[in-house]
C-alpha cells in the first residue's frame, strides 16, 4: 500500500489505486 494513501486497504493486497468501498 501507499503511505500517502488517504485511504489505507485492510485486505492484504499490494494493488494502487486501492479498490473501491463496497456500499452496503
Amino acid at each position: 500500500a501507499n503511505p500517502a494513501d488517504p485511504e489505507p486497504v485492510h485486505r492484504g493486497l499490494s494493488g494502487w489505486p486501492p479498490a473501491p468501498r463496497p456500499r452496503r
